[in-house]
């Protein structure tokens, strides 16, 4: 009894990480994504965040 739950704790801990490790992902892409939009702005002279606040 003891040994499956043990498994069972183990199957479910496992999920749980790559679940983190794909949110830490995704917020990397967006910080990303968000430097890349602000260059592209400060490049075409007209900042987002002054658009975005219109």
């Amino acid at each position: 009894m003891a040994a499956a739950t043990q498994q069972r704790q183990q199957h479910v801990a496992m999920p749980v990480q790559q679940q983190h490790r794909q949110e830490k992902q995704q917020q990397q892409q967006q910080q990303q994504r968000c430097k890349t939009l602000r260059s592209l702005g400060k490049n075409r002279q007209q900042p987002l965040e002054d658009r975005l606040t219109e």
